[in-house]
């Protein structure tokens, strides 16, 4: 099942599952969440922190990317302007 609207509470797999794209923003933020096992059990808030990343700035390149599968052949604004790692 595909969500639009991602939440620090959800853990990370959940993320990955949940959020076309989310993978790429992962990739971008250096985070090597995709594949690891401890994705099933920790919340997208405490990766960030683990990682020393602010949640807003990642939130909102993943919202970018998700926004980009609705209106395809628009490359995301984050990618645009720079907005990612």
């Amino acid at each position: 099942m595909r969500e639009s609207v991602p939440s620090l509470e959800w853990k990370v797999a959940e993320v990955i599952e949940r959020c076309a794209g989310a993978s790429v923003v992962f990739s971008r933020f250096r985070m090597a969440c995709v594949g690891c096992h401890f994705s099933r059990f920790d919340r997208l808030d405490e990766a960030l922190e683990v990682h020393g990343l602010d949640p807003q700035d990642f939130l909102e390149a993943l919202v970018a990317v998700i926004g980009s599968e609705r209106n395809p052949g628009q490359p995301p604004a984050a990618l645009v302007q720079g907005g990612l790692p």
